[in-house]
């Protein structure tokens, strides 16, 4: 079963395969023949959809036999290129080879599962961001905002994204902002942060690892620590550094029309997946999961926002959005003209 241990070798296989410039990056011939072939290699064993592989293959060496990588001794070169040369034949955003002076450690534990140490400093570190949870704010007009620029493993954020989520329950709408958010480490936290929005459970989409042909479907949950926000409005703000798993969360609640997002379309990087050493010194993403009933022509595409409007006017654009539609559904009216007043002032 893939878990969020899986996706987390990959977040602490990127964090030792930092680039590091200041150390020397030349590589023979033959390293960067072995590499090649090794990234393809994992590519065969690994990508989400194998049909295209063959492509990827045989454009890497069409290139590699008419010699445009012989002059290339420079690492961090050679893995620009090899990224774009991949990407060219099926534009993969996650896709990345990536270059590290320092040796990339094998994993220590038994099956490459990190260490409890390894694990330990991860949380710690992660602690230290809040877990992505950059802010929780309660707006004039009773309009409750969450920012959250990544979704942290669950067993880890639970008690901070239920905390943040009751802060707002008794608010009369919701903006989430996940215009900064990069993806999840986890592909339970974001139908765990969902169930909030839902009465009873829903289907939050699913994923399909063909490495494995396994296949699983995420579901949000009937109960969830504390209250849930219900029957009330709820907008998401987007932008074009909105990645991965947060282009997922964005899209669901919108198929499920619990939200309207405002903002800029998403990256268009959707594919789950992690990273790979490759040898010493490469380590490469591979988007090794894909929905179900996925088709390779739907993926990159971005999700379109409800509203488009550059990121920087898109807080305040739903903001609006939200005081006039509270506007139009409260029948308090001493409520009305507060809301009035700030709809004025908001809109000067």
């Amino acid at each position: 079963m893939k878990s969020f241990f899986s996706i987390l070798i990959g977040f602490l296989l990127l964090l030792s395969a930092a680039n590091l410039f200041a150390q020397k990056s030349e590589i023979s011939s033959e390293f960067r023949t072995e590499t090649i072939d090794a990234v393809l290699q994992l590519l065969k064993s690994k990508y989400a959809y194998p049909e295209i592989v063959p492509r990827m293959e045989a454009a890497i060496r069409e290139k590699q036999k008419s010699g445009q990588y012989d002059s290339i001794t420079d690492g961090n070169k050679l893995a620009e290129i090899i990224t774009a040369d991949l990407r060219a034949v099926f534009d993969d955003k996650h896709l990345r080879l990536s270059f590290s002076a320092e040796p990339i450690a094998l994993r220590s534990a038994k099956s490459g599962l990190p260490t409890p140490d390894e694990l330990e400093k991860a949380r710690r570190r992660q602690m230290r961001q809040n877990f992505g949870l950059q802010k929780v704010e309660i707006l004039n007009g009773n309009v409750g905002l969450i920012k959250i620029n990544y979704f942290a493993p669950l067993e880890w954020s639970v008690d901070v994204y239920s905390a943040a989520l009751n802060t707002v329950a008794n608010t009369d709408a919701l903006i989430i902002d996940v215009s900064e958010n990069g993806g999840s480490m986890d592909i339970d936290t974001m139908p765990f942060f969902s169930s909030y929005l839902f009465d009873k459970p829903v289907q939050f989409g699913d994923i399909y690892w063909p490495e494995t042909n396994e296949k699983r479907q995420l579901w949000t949950s009937a109960v969830v620590p504390g209250k849930k926000f219900l029957g009330k409005p709820v907008y998401l703000l987007t932008s074009r550094r909105t990645a991965s798993g947060a282009e997922a969360f964005v899209a669901y609640l919108k198929r499920l029309k619990r939200a309207s997002s405002i903002g800029e379309t998403t990256a268009g990087a959707t594919m789950p997946g992690m990273s790979h050493r490759v040898n010493e010194h490469f380590s490469i993403w591979i988007s090794t999961g894909r929905s179900s009933s996925g088709a390779a022509e739907n993926e990159n595409k971005g999700v379109m926002p409800d509203t488009q409007t550059a990121p920087e006017n898109a807080l305040k654009t739903a903001y609006m959005q939200a005081l006039n539609q509270l506007l139009k559904i409260t029948d308090d009216e001493e409520w009305k003209e507060r809301l009035k007043k700030l709809i004025d002032s908001a809109g000067e």
